[in-house]
């Protein structure tokens, strides 16, 4: 009964953590594609 509470919450953690860092990865990305538009106005 206790392991399986754990394992859900377990579970419910990962799924938060990746969502987490898909939206980091998300925020590098538009940081990125900002840099990278100034730099082609550079050119």
């Amino acid at each position: 009964m206790a392991t399986d509470a754990k394992k859900r919450k377990t579970r419910a953690e990962k799924r938060l953590t990746s969502r987490a860092l898909e939206m980091a990865h998300q925020s590098d990305f538009k940081a990125a594609d900002k840099a990278f538009s100034k730099h082609k106005s550079n050119l």
